[in-house]
């Protein structure tokens, strides 16, 4: 894996995970196991594609939203103690960030106005960092400088681990630029 940058390339779940979670839950809920054994193969396929392209996410935006959350970097959201236009860049060492999601697989039958069953994951992305610069302005990170760092990804349902997938060391872009930056909440 030379150089993932989303979290699709970086998982890339297949069919068979998803038959995979369908089957666990299947097994949590027996009601729903007669919805989808006539149709898992088509559900895993639509499936499959629908969650691809919601993990079609930006590894390193998310890193972004993960660092906002540090309790290190909550000052910088004052105002009064960092006053407008104020740039200040916060070097954080040796660290790891962590950050979950939870995507919610929802399946219908067409013409019915009701979800038959949900399906719910958990994501997890993990990145360990040898150190990182953040540049951060009126509360928002608007840069990071990570250097090195090594990432790893796992999708779930529930205890079970459907899928995981880890880099080696990854060399970051020497500075990643935020947009309009990502707000660091008070």
């Amino acid at each position: 894996m030379s150089d993932p940058t989303t979290l699709a390339s970086l998982l890339n779940i297949t069919k068979d995970d998803v038959k995979q979670a369908l089957s666990y839950h299947a097994q949590d809920e027996p009601g729903v196991a007669g919805v989808l054994k006539p149709a898992v193969a088509l559900i895993s396929d639509l499936a499959t594609d629908k969650l691809n392209g919601a993990l079609e996410v930006d590894c390193l935006e998310m890193l972004g939203q993960a660092w906002a959350k540090l309790n290190s970097l909550r000052e910088y959201a004052d105002p009064k103690k960092h006053p407008p236009g104020e740039a200040a860049v916060v070097q954080l060492g040796d660290h790891s960030v962590k950050h979950p999601c939870y995507p919610l697989l929802e399946l219908k039958a067409l013409g019915v106005n009701k979800v038959l069953t949900e399906l719910k994951l958990t994501l997890e992305l993990k990145v360990r960092f040898k150190s990182v610069a953040l540049s951060i302005r009126d509360g928002k990170i608007m840069a990071a400088a990570p250097g090195e760092a090594s990432v790893s990804a796992a999708l779930k349902y529930k205890s079970f681990t459907l899928k995981e997938q880890s880099t080696p060391a990854w060399k970051l872009p020497g500075e990643i630029a935020f947009g309009h930056g990502i707000p660091i909440p008070h």
